[in-house]
């Protein structure tokens, strides 16, 4: 599997470039994560001999950074492995695990009645993208098809586009279709780029800005930075930045639903479609078998569990496991080719099936 990588005004872009770099919610200079309950394994039917023994796995790797293990609500393991000072308050480079973001946040316009349906067209959201060379293919692609990455742009790897275009959304728009809309899934970021534009059109805010106020504050996290492309949008498919414990708690919003606090954060019909499996399931990748893809959400099983992951470059990783009630995240380094980064979320993977999810006590011995 490889992972990647409306016309605004001058005043305009500089005011979207900045609104890109941090979130307001911080104390005496200092962000910080959200506060989890914590528990020690027992009390959560883990066995804590089994959770050290994947901890010093994941500290044997090298590359990776992070590894959090939450379970029935409460914070188990919490190991962090830098010599750089990395720790729960420092974000870090979320690569493509910020499409699940992304998909979140479409889900906040349903939910706000912003958004009638993912069936909607594309340039029906952002109508100045048609010109008179459009294809017109492209009139039929919805967001659903964005969503899929069955809307027919090129793979990240076949992109002639570098995300420095002074229009990156006309850009994308503009590439040569691989695919009739609806017909094909091709793994691209451009795409989900597309939406980025979509959430300013239906909100005037960017993606950041709104990503914070329309879910971030309820669920106590931050969306510390997002990398924007040079006309101020937030790229759909990549450079949001999160805290280990941040990543964490957006994955429970997801095991519990969308339903967290007291609050429907997301339409529950939202959450449901996300993590169905809309294109694939019969996919193998990393050992994971019937892998599959929803709403920019992977779906498969790890071992004997089936699961729902947010898949980010190397090894930035939420793992879901709704049917044990626990959520495993790890972040990583960066290294610069993709067969490594490929390497790496394969040991990761291997660390939670064969690390993680041992540890799990059955329910006649606990």
């Amino acid at each position: 599997m490889t992972v990647p990588q409306k016309n605004v005004s001058i005043a305009g872009a500089l005011l979207l470039l900045a609104a890109c770099s941090l979130a307001p919610n911080r104390v005496d200079g200092v962000y910080y994560a959200y506060d989890w309950p914590l528990a020690e394994p027992a009390e959560v039917e883990l066995d804590a001999a089994a959770l050290e023994t994947a901890v010093s796995a994941a500290r044997g790797l090298g590359f990776v950074r992070s590894l959090l293990v939450v379970r029935q609500g409460r914070l188990v393991t919490e190991e962090y492995f830098f010599t750089a000072g990395f720790q729960r308050n420092r974000p870090w480079d979320m690569r493509s695990l910020t499409k699940s973001m992304t998909s979140a946040l479409i889900g906040t316009l349903v939910r706000d009645a912003l958004l009638d349906s993912v069936g909607r067209t594309i340039v029906d959201c952002l109508p100045d993208l048609i010109h008179e060379g459009t294809d017109p293919r492209k009139t039929g692609i919805t967001l659903e098809h964005l969503l899929t990455m069955t809307a027919g742009f090129p793979g990240d790897s076949e992109s002639p586009l570098g995300g420095g275009e002074p229009n990156h959304l006309q850009a994308t728009f503009d590439l040569e279709l691989v695919a009739d809309p609806g017909t094909r899934w091709v793994y691209s970021s451009l795409g989900v780029h597309l939406l980025s534009g979509v959430i300013t059109a239906l909100t005037d805010r960017d993606a950041r800005n709104w990503g914070q106020q329309a879910l971030g504050n309820n669920l106590g996290i931050t969306l510390y930075r997002w990398d924007c492309d040079a006309a101020g949008y937030p790229f759909g498919g990549t450079g949001l930045f999160l805290m280990p414990r941040d990543m964490a708690r957006f994955g429970f919003l997801y095991l519990k639903g969308g339903r967290v606090g007291g609050r429907q954060l997301l339409p529950a019909d939202w959450v449901e479609a996300s993590l169905q499996t809309q294109v694939g399931g019969n996919w193998e990748w990393a050992g994971i078998e019937d892998l599959g893809y929803g709403y920019l959400w992977w779906t498969g099983t790890i071992g004997a569990q089936q699961g729902i992951f947010a898949w980010g470059y190397a090894g930035q990783h939420i793992f879901i496991f709704p049917d044990v009630e626990m959520i495993v995240t790890t972040t990583a380094g960066f290294p610069s080719d993709q067969e490594t980064a490929d390497e790496q979320s394969r040991a990761i993977v291997d660390l939670v099936r064969d690390g993680v999810l041992p540890a799990l006590i059955p329910p006649c011995a606990a």
